[in-house]
């Protein structure tokens, strides 16, 4: 295959004209090069992790919380909160009845998720 048609025939040119085309063309590579790389994640995925909300509460009239799997008040519960505990909450994960919640376990000092019952944490 011949790349004759891919080629510009600069000879009937200036050499003047010759030069900006050439000026031009490496202004458009060199702008190529100096844009952001491509990180891979569909921007769908970067939009939907910056939708997140997040806010802080305490626990608050109640003496002892359980932090539950799910948000349904039958669910396992994986820890339990104590008043004045402060938890970060995922508004986009809450319920109608439950935060969605992060507190840090003392004992392990590791962050666990759950949910809490909505009445017995109030936000920041």
């Amino acid at each position: 295959m011949s790349n004759k048609k891919n080629h510009k025939n600069y000879s009937s040119m200036s050499t003047k004209a010759v030069k900006e085309e050439v000026y031009e063309s490496s202004l458009v590579e060199e702008t190529v090069e100096a844009s952001e790389p491509e990180t891979g994640i569909p921007a769908e995925v970067i939009e939907e992790v910056e939708a997140v909300k997040i806010s802080y509460g305490k626990v608050d009239n109640c003496t002892m919380l359980n932090v539950r799997s799910k948000p349904e008040a039958n669910a396992p519960v994986v820890l339990v909160i104590s008043k004045g505990t402060e938890v970060e909450i995922n508004e986009n994960d809450s319920t109608s009845d439950f935060y969605a919640v992060t507190v840090r376990n003392l004992e392990t000092n590791n962050k666990i998720g759950g949910y809490c019952v909505k009445k017995f944490i109030k936000i920041k």
